[in-house]
């Protein structure tokens, strides 16, 4: 069974203190924003966090 595609487009800022991230679904116009502290060791970490 075919699903329908969604478009997002994702934008994060990995500052000194703050990690955010916001995610913005093209085909709703719908959007989601998180904030966490920065992993400075490994950003992905903070990144990985905030998308769950």
């Amino acid at each position: 069974m075919d699903r329908p595609s969604s478009h997002f487009r994702v934008g994060v800022d990995i500052g000194g203190t703050f990690t955010d991230l916001v995610v913005f679904n093209d085909d709703t116009g719908s959007f989601a924003v998180g904030k966490t502290l920065t992993t400075p060791r490994d950003p992905s970490q903070a990144i990985e966090a905030l998308l769950r």
